[in-house]
């Protein structure tokens, strides 16, 4: 439920008539802290906020509101939200109203000049998250009419939980600002400090229950009786995880044990790169070892998207069928679906990884911030009513429970569908890892011959929804308590090969479709001392390094030695022909053409890159870089992403990054000569591209 209060995208109607506005909810980065800690007098236990500084605000400047403390209105919208100091920590608060309890809000305000003096100016209200809906509780209004405009102390709002049973058990929230009804000017504020939730004096506070962790099927997993020639091969793909969000990669704000064990069991990577920097065509050439240049995929597909993978292509899945593997892909897909746009989501859902090699498909079929927000098995939507189907409509509100982030009311030009409501109830958010872990486990375990699991996890993409029981374990928030959860899905499935008898013979690697993104969630995390992307510059969707540099580990108990590093150039393409040589199987010319063989930088401690270079893919096409050895070339200003560059920078870009991993300086005037070579040998490999007209369009980046 933190998510509620972290970023309040929720527009509700209060019974003054004030609308709450979803922009102007939003809590700004550029956050001062309030007064310091008043008294607590009046309460058996109470929480201390802290309220929002604003400044250039979402839809405009405040002006005199942008003080210190200071709150506002504007167009009958009111805002403020309140922080409370955990630990240094900045986090929203929360609180869930127990049985037989009240709670007391209880605050301070002071008009800041004589105009902001009047009748009912100020305006509070509690409400409860009822499902993701706030349902106002109580709502009160106080005046400023001091005589000189002095604090004015002592002024609450109290709720009984005996006169709101349908609020037990649910999610508190506070908010303030000033009554659109009253007389003072737009210019005139209000501060407001000395801020609580807490109990009343004589009450008593039903203890919360704490959540119960996620639901284990490694007490079904029964042993292995069955060695086969050729390894296993398990393939965890995170999503938008950064290369500073592992403890093994130096994160202290997270706890991530299990894939730690993966490292010190296995190699860990440190220049290993996803090609691209965005989701789908990251996955393209994962699974097909070859540049999404190559078809002009830059972008992320959708539900109106066909697939994207030639069926007649080699892929990870279809190689290794070739010597009887047993083949699955569980997770998120993202790769499209059917020949045509617009496939029909209530039939079969085909071509699909069906038919790109996979035995078996469970998951989620686009990504978990779009529609439609339901499972995918083999070719059918899972739970799908017939007489309620999935149809087609732009901007249309999905079954779906909103989150922060989640488009379950899309934009008018995004494309979703509506109906569905069975499927739709059937895909739990916070339940999702889970789910796909327990399905990941049972499939493994009911395989008879090598297997390959493609585990596409979803974790850790926005919306943040880690299943209760992770809620708060990390210090970074929700993006912190996801990629905690991330680990405990790792955890299983080691386990699960533990238990199985096969982990000796399975080859395991972990890695991420791009780098860690600055959206709501990362920045909240970054507020709190969280590094997404460690000490890299830029972020998923950019050619910088925190866009592409990605975390990637490889444990093989019996081939690969345990507890070492490389820091030898790696690619996400590289793992088709890797495996081919794993599986004895020589490749043609056309298969996996932009991968190389890295089997030896798995197995040898001296062995060196059979890469030496690398095109790297932004969502920007004209953004499309090239890494040659410790060189990186960027053709324009900023990152090809989300961020721009700023005033003064030049309008090309070359970094050495064994002397500047951080890409802090730009050395394009100190080299031109290397510059032009590299502009060159890029055009070269960027004219070898097939024109794709079903492929995403480059436009601006989208919130994926």
């Amino acid at each position: 439920m933190k998510s509620l209060f972290v970023k309040g995208i929720w527009v509700m109607l209060l019974s003054i008539s004030c609308s709450v506005s979803a922009d102007n909810l939003l809590v700004n980065s550029d956050f001062s802290e309030g007064p310091a800690t008043p008294s607590k007098a009046g309460f058996d236990s109470a929480e201390t906020f802290d309220v929002p500084h604003w400044k250039n605000a979402p839809g405009g400047s405040y002006g005199t509101a942008a003080r210190s403390n200071g709150i506002n209105q504007r167009n009958g919208k009111w805002f403020a939200f309140f922080r409370k100091n955990c630990a240094g920590a900045e986090q929203l608060t929360e609180h869930r109203l127990g049985t037989n309890e009240t709670l007391q809000f209880s605050f301070a305000f002071q008009p800041a000049n004589r105009p902001a003096s009047g009748k009912q100016v100020l305006l509070a209200e509690v409400f409860y998250d009822d499902n993701g809906t706030p349902k106002s509780m109580l709502s009160g209004t106080f005046d400023t009419d001091a005589g000189g405009g002095g604090w004015i102390h002592d002024k609450s709002l109290q709720v009984d939980a005996e006169k709101f049973p349908d609020a037990v058990g649910k999610t508190i929230g506070v908010r303030i600002g000033i009554n659109p009804k009253s007389s003072i000017p737009d210019s005139a504020f209000v501060r407001v400090k000395d801020l609580f939730l807490g109990l009343p004096q004589n009450t008593q506070a039903e203890p919360e229950k704490a959540a119960e962790p996620p639901q284990s099927v490694l007490s079904e997993m029964k042993p292995k009786s069955h060695v086969s020639r050729f390894p296993n091969i398990v393939l965890i793909y995170a999503d938008d995880l950064g290369y500073g969000d592992l403890s093994c990669y130096g994160a202290t704000k997270l706890n991530t044990p299990n894939i730690d064990r993966l490292a010190k069991e296995g190699r860990l990577f440190t220049d290993a790169h996803s090609t691209s920097a965005v989701c789908t065509p990251s996955r393209y050439a994962l699974l097909t070892g070859e540049y999404p240049f190559r078809i002009n995929n830059y972008g992320p597909v959708f539900c109106e998207n066909p697939l994207i993978i030639d069926t007649s292509k080699t892929t990870l899945a279809s190689l290794l069928k070739r010597k009887s593997y047993a083949t699955a892909c569980i997770g998120k897909w993202h790769l499209g679906f059917g020949n045509e746009r617009k496939p029909d989501w209530n039939r079969d859902l085909k071509p699909g990884p069906l038919e790109v090699g996979f035995d078996y498909f469970y998951g989620i079929p686009v990504v978990n911030s779009h529609p439609p927000f339901v499972y995918v098995e083999n070719h059918r939507v899972v739970g799908l009513d017939p007489a309620d189907p999935l149809i087609y409509r732009r901007g249309g509100k999905t079954h779906g429970k909103p989150y922060p982030e989640k488009h379950a009311a899309p934009p008018k030009h995004m494309p979703s569908l509506i109906g569905g409501k069975a499927a739709h109830d059937f895909y739990v958010d916070e339940k999702s890892a889970e789910h796909l872990t327990g399905k990941a486990l049972r499939w493994m375990n009911q395989q008879k011959q090598p297997f390959f699991l493609y585990y596409a996890s979803h974790n850790i993409h926005h919306p943040f929804t880690p299943h209760p029981y992770f809620h708060g374990k990390s210090e970074c928030g929700l993006y912190g308590d996801f990629v905690e959860e991330l680990d405990w899905s790792v955890g299983e499935i080691l386990a699960a090969l533990d238990k199985f008898g096969v982990a000796d013979n399975t080859l395991v690697i972990f890695s991420s479709d791009n780098g860690g993104m600055f959206n709501r969630g990362g920045k909240e995390a970054i507020r709190q001392g969280h590094s997404l992307n460690g000490e890299l510059k830029g972020q998923k969707f950019g050619a910088w390094e925190g866009g592409h540099r990605v975390p990637f580990i490889a444990r093989w108990p019996t081939k690969i030695p345990a507890g070492t590093t490389s820091g030898e150039l790696i690619a996400n393409m590289d793992l088709l022909p890797t495996f081919a040589v794993i599986s004895e199987q020589k490749l043609t010319a056309e298969e996996a053409r932009d991968g190389t063989n890295q089997l030896p930088l798995f197995l040898d401690n001296d062995a060196t890159s059979a890469r030496k270079e690398l095109v790297l893919m932004p969502h920007k096409s004209h953004h499309t870089s090239l890494r040659q050895g410790d060189w990186v070339y960027i053709p324009g200003v900023g990152d090809g992403g989300w961020m721009k560059g700023e005033k003064g920078d030049l309008s090309r870009q070359l970094y050495n990054l064994k002397e500047d991993l951080e890409q802090k300086t730009n050395r394009i005037n100190e080299y031109p000569e290397k510059a032009e070579a590299m502009q060159r040998a890029l055009q070269e490999m960027l004219d070898t591209a097939v024109p794709n007209p079903e492929a995403p369009k480059n436009t601006e980046p989208t919130a994926n």
